[in-house]
């Protein structure tokens, strides 16, 4: 079963609150693999049902590609 990716409306709410457990900076939200992304420290946090799973252990660790295209798309620190 494919999960879609929420819209961001739906994690609007909290994602102002929420920062990466590593580096502890912004997170941005990326639809396109219904992830929250950190740029600096290099992880990818899903989201399941509109709720982040932010256990480390968790994490999608990005390539340093997909990191450097995030970066250059991302116009504001909210969506991709």
């Amino acid at each position: 079963m494919t999960q879609k990716p929420p819209h961001l409306s739906a994690i609007s709410h909290f994602i102002d609150r929420l920062v990466c457990p590593i580096s502890l900076t912004p997170l941005i939200y990326h639809p396109e693999t219904a992830e929250l992304i950190s740029c600096q420290s290099g992880y990818g946090y899903r989201l399941v049902d509109g709720q982040a799973m932010m256990r480390i252990t968790d994490a999608r660790r990005l390539t340093d590609a997909e990191i450097e295209q995030i970066a250059a798309r991302s116009p504001s620190r909210h969506t991709v």
